[in-house]
């Protein structure tokens, strides 16, 4: 079901990411099966933030839900992802830096068996995959931009009270799409399942395109520490652009298309002296 927006454009209804299995954490609450997992060090990036008619876009919407009065519950600026750090995320991967680790299981040859306790791979393996589908890239969008309709706004995980920890910007399901549109998401999901079936990725779920505009995990708080994360009002957040639509100007609009011309593997949680994240290496065409 969704929430009318203005012009027909959407506004989601806080699914889970297309797993109807997982169900709301609970105010403040962890994935335990997240915690598990080796912590990401780097991430496939299709950066969004050089779209200066995108991110100007973001700011304004952004900075109108902050000057709501009274307050939208559990908004404040710290949660709100700066215009120099919006991307689609294709997956993240554990890599090493170093070449003291091997790229290849080893063979332990006094006994015949291969030895994959030290097995990691490297930032230079992901690049080396990325590189070697840049012609596949090019040929199937036939030297053109990825051109990409993200007219939706959603969140991941909607309480029962209409609460949750990240907003993002994403593809409307519902909503017809343009050629382009649908050629170039065809390219990225097949970018994404390569890294999955070379071991890179070992998140296995459909891949959902989405630009996080909120997440609570980045709050400045006496709790900054705390597993618990307070989450905001997304209810407040929709009451507020019922009554102000032109805050979203065209971001939800289904004739807008993102031009993106290049892929980068990012350092996780890095910043560079612009406040983006710093980019290891990536293809361009």
């Amino acid at each position: 079901m969704e929430t009318a927006g203005h012009a027909g454009y959407h506004l989601g209804q806080g699914g889970n990411r297309g797993n109807s299995k997982r169900s709301w954490r609970g105010r403040g609450g962890t994935d335990r099966s997240t915690q598990a997992r080796e912590r990401p060090t780097h991430f496939i990036s299709v950066p969004l933030d050089h779209i200066s008619s995108f991110t100007t876009q973001i700011s304004q919407f952004t900075d109108s839900l902050l000057a709501v009065s009274p307050p939208i519950a559990g908004l404040d600026s710290s949660i709100v992802v700066s215009p120099s750090r919006l991307h689609l995320t294709l997956g993240v991967m554990n890599l090493t830096v170093g070449e003291n680790e091997s790229s290849r299981p080893q063979t332990n040859s006094s006994q015949g068996e291969t030895d994959t306790k030290t097995y990691r791979k490297t930032v230079a393996d992901a690049l080396s995959l990325l590189h070697s589908l840049k012609p596949y890239v090019e040929s199937t969008l036939q030297g053109q931009p990825l051109q990409l309709c993200l007219d939706e706004l959603d969140v991941m995980q909607r309480s029962p009270s209409g609460e949750a920890d990240v907003m993002y910007f994403g593809p409307a399901s519902t909503s017809p799409k343009a050629t382009a549109h649908l050629r170039s998401v065809s390219v990225l999901a097949t970018i994404n399942k390569r890294f999955i079936e070379e071991g890179f990725i070992t998140e296995t779920r459909p891949l959902k395109l989405h630009c996080t505009v909120i997440n609570t995990s980045y709050r400045k708080s006496a709790q900054r520490n705390s597993r618990q994360r307070t989450p905001f009002s997304m209810t407040q957040i929709e009451e507020s652009i019922s009554q102000n639509p032109h805050a979203l100007g065209t971001l939800l609009s289904p004739e807008e298309l993102l031009d993106v011309r290049e892929l980068n593997i990012c350092r996780m949680g890095s910043r560079d002296k612009f406040g983006r994240y710093v980019r290891v290496g990536g293809i361009e065409w």
